[in-house]
């Protein structure tokens, strides 16, 4: 087993505060792994709990040839990633939204959205991207 770490082994039995230690433990560097591919810290904030909340979902199937850290970075970087890919998706969503609107005069309410705001149109978006993702 490449880690000899007590807490991982609490861990693994389903202890949760030895889990907390854990997190505690790595995640700065978990922080800074999703904030490079994000590119900013509120996305970066969801990631790293989603990470965690994987790992800890995952620790049954954790084997130990790699280290924890470098399993759990793994975990971070897929995690990262498919945020990225889920954003995208929601921007793609946007431009086509938006060129609709275009092609019938500019006009969301053409379309059937009836929007009081530029605001609560990018919410709307984001929230239709989500539920279509």
């Amino acid at each position: 087993m490449a880690d000899e770490d007590p807490d991982l082994d609490l861990a693994r039995q389903g202890n949760r505060e030895a889990f907390g230690r854990l997190v505690q433990k790595y995640q700065r560097r978990v922080y800074s792994a999703a904030l490079h591919i994000l590119g900013n810290h509120s996305d970066a904030d969801d990631a790293t709990q989603e990470a965690f909340v994987r790992a800890y979902r995952g620790l049954p199937t954790f084997d130990g040839r790699a280290d924890f850290f470098t399993w759990l970075y793994r975990i971070t970087i897929n995690t990262a990633l498919n945020a990225l890919r889920s954003d995208k998706r929601g921007s793609a969503l946007t431009q086509k939204s938006n060129a609709e609107a275009q092609h019938v005069g500019g006009r969301p309410e053409a379309l059937g959205q009836v929007v009081s705001s530029p605001a609560q149109q990018v919410q709307q978006t984001g929230e239709v991207a989500r539920v279509l993702a």
